[in-house]
């Protein structure tokens, strides 16, 4: 995290180092709710939780 507010500092810039993490989009239809809570759920499963 020092890393990160030095290179901000000197570089003029603000945030992640690599750019925005998250991203946010609106759910519009049941294909995409369905698709998104399978990607949600598989998650700790493709982790080895």
């Amino acid at each position: 995290m020092v890393f990160a507010i030095r290179w901000n500092k000197l570089h003029k810039t603000t945030g992640h180092l690599q750019g925005d993490r998250f991203h946010a989009r609106m759910i519009e239809n049941k294909e995409d709710f369905l698709r998104v809570f399978r990607y949600i759920n598989q998650n700790p499963v493709k982790a080895g939780w």
